[in-house]
């Protein structure tokens, strides 16, 4: 009886030790803004818009990590059905 007790014990505390340095498996992206941006290129989509599937609703909106340039926007450009998202991509505002 004694060993089970000890072995639900030494579970019990990995368990803990996992959760508390694993914090959920929560990664949090910090970002520095006093350096300065760098550009998107044509390519890099500057932000995405995930949305509900089902009423295409925008749920929330994800900035990149660089910045569009002089006389452009961050414009929504196209969408990607398969992770319910429209790409935003920096783009001349006609």
């Amino acid at each position: 009886m004694a060993s089970i007790n000890k072995a639900l014990f030494v579970i019990g505390l990995l368990v803990l030790v996992f959760v508390r340095f694993n914090q959920g498996g929560i990664i949090k992206r910090e970002l520095n803004l006093t350096s300065k941006l760098e550009e998107c290129s044509s390519q890099t989509p500057c932000g995405w818009a995930v949305y509900n599937s089902s009423t295409r609703k925008i749920i929330y909106y994800m900035k990149n990590t660089c910045q569009c340039g002089n006389e452009l926007k961050c414009l929504r450009d196209n969408e990607d059905v398969s992770i319910s998202s429209y790409a935003y991509y920096c783009r001349k505002n006609s």
